[in-house]
């Protein structure tokens, strides 16, 4: 009798154990719970996409290392500031607890227009970060966010490029 009370005892406390043990936050995690957020900024000079809202012709995706898409990122806003333009962007839905490689870039069938349209590349590069995080809950019951800016820099053409694209005549 001593020896059954004793696995019962064991039993029990084994059981208390085991649901008084919560996996740790990083475990908790939920598919699509993440999100990530940011500022997408570039210099006036640089021109703007030749659309009404330019934020229509910027492509924002969060994707894996090795290019499955996770999501798009949605457009929050539009802003002129002293001599910059600037596009808020947030991507939800984001999986929690992987790498996430976040990439900026000009849609397909728009290009820039303005002062330094020519010769010119633009190119979206982070700002503060690498462009790639894993996101993580900071407590069981808050899903991972992250934020991560962009900026617009300009990158010269090759000169074989640019002499491709103007004409010269006699």
């Amino acid at each position: 009798m001593k020896a059954m009370t004793k696995r019962f005892l064991f039993a029990v406390s084994l059981l208390v154990i085991i649901a008084g043990a919560s996996p740790p936050a990083s475990a908790q995690t939920r598919e699509g719970a993440g999100a990530i957020s940011g500022t997408i900024r570039w210099k006036k000079a640089y021109g703007r996409p030749n659309v009404e809202h330019p934020f229509d012709a910027i492509e924002i995706t969060a994707c894996s290392p090795s290019g499955t898409v996770y999501s798009q990122g949605r457009h929050l806003g539009f802003s002129e500031s002293e001599g910059y333009y600037e596009c808020r962007y947030s991507i939800p839905g984001l999986p929690e607890g992987v790498p996430i490689r976040v990439s900026v870039g000009l849609a397909k069938g728009y290009r820039w227009v303005g002062l330094l349209a020519g010769g010119y590349q633009r190119k979206f590069s982070p700002v503060g970060w690498s462009g790639e995080v894993t996101l993580m809950r900071p407590r069981a019951d808050i899903p991972g966010r992250a934020s991560g800016d962009f900026e617009v820099v300009l990158v010269g053409l090759p000169l074989s490029n640019r002499l491709r694209s103007s004409r010269w005549t006699p």
